[in-house]
């Protein structure tokens, strides 16, 4: 998916139909955090098992905030699936 962003980026930038972004990439990879983390905090079964360790330790989550994510994750699951 980033690999299709980045050239739907570039094709579009270089046909002068968006114009060109500052910093294009620190953006992408801002956004692609921002992603993981709120799939890592509410849609914890989207990502992959390495995935979420590596984002785990990369935030270097306290014990409290892992317990904290777990009920984030078991309350988003007992919520009603039109929500």
């Amino acid at each position: 998916m980033s690999r299709f962003l980045e050239t739907g980026l570039s094709l579009t930038e270089d046909k002068k139909l968006i114009p060109k972004v500052w910093m294009r990439n620190l953006w992408l990879w801002l956004f692609a955090n921002l992603v993981a983390m709120y799939f890592l905090g509410s849609e914890k079964d989207l990502l992959s098992g390495s995935i979420k360790s590596f984002y785990t330790h990369w935030a270097q989550m306290k014990p409290n905030d892992k317990i904290q994510v777990e009920v984030w994750h078991r309350m988003k699951q007992a919520q009603s699936p039109f929500w």
